[in-house]
């Protein structure tokens, strides 16, 4: 999660409205959080190395996990 669009440094901001620090405490739900909205808004298109190795690829049924 980048700080150009998503979150900023040492004040909260971006389309996440959170400082960049936050993501990297213990806290994952607002982690959760920021990765649901740019999901929403971009796909994911926003993680362009993820999104290359994985297109087009069948992804397992996690829906009993």
């Amino acid at each position: 999660i980048n700080n150009k669009e998503w979150c900023k440094k040492g004040r909260k901001g971006g389309h996440c409205s959170m400082k960049c620090e936050d993501l990297l405490n213990e806290d994952l739900a607002d982690d959760v959080r920021c990765a649901k909205r740019i999901y929403d808004r971009v796909g994911f298109k926003a993680w362009p190395a993820s999104y290359a190795y994985c297109k087009e690829k069948s992804l397992p049924d996690l829906s009993k996990c």
